[in-house]
């Protein structure tokens, strides 16, 4: 069973590394969704493990338009499961 961690990250440059290492830890594969970040909230997390997708929107849509963008991927990835969490860690 493939498990996918997505994370639409947008002003999360201070928390994005935490949530990442530890999605890695729960998940198969993380993928963080750069809404056109001004803090490069992406190329943090491109550091974070080695678990890790960074997708990189070329416009800010929002918290549903980066989950959809991650969902699709995960999916294409053949994810059988996917779990949602928020780049701040709260949820």
């Amino acid at each position: 069973m493939l498990i996918v961690c997505v994370i639409p990250a947008f002003r999360a440059s201070s928390t994005i590394e935490d949530v990442v290492v530890r999605a890695a830890k729960l998940c198969d594969q993380v993928i963080v969704v750069d809404d056109f970040c001004p803090e490069s909230t992406g190329i943090i997390a491109q550091k974070s493990a080695k678990e890790v997708v960074v997708i990189f929107r070329n416009n800010n849509g929002g918290v549903g338009a980066a989950t959809k963008d991650g969902i699709r991927k995960a999916l294409e990835m053949g994810a059988d499961l996917i779990v949602k969490v928020d780049a701040d860690g709260q949820m």
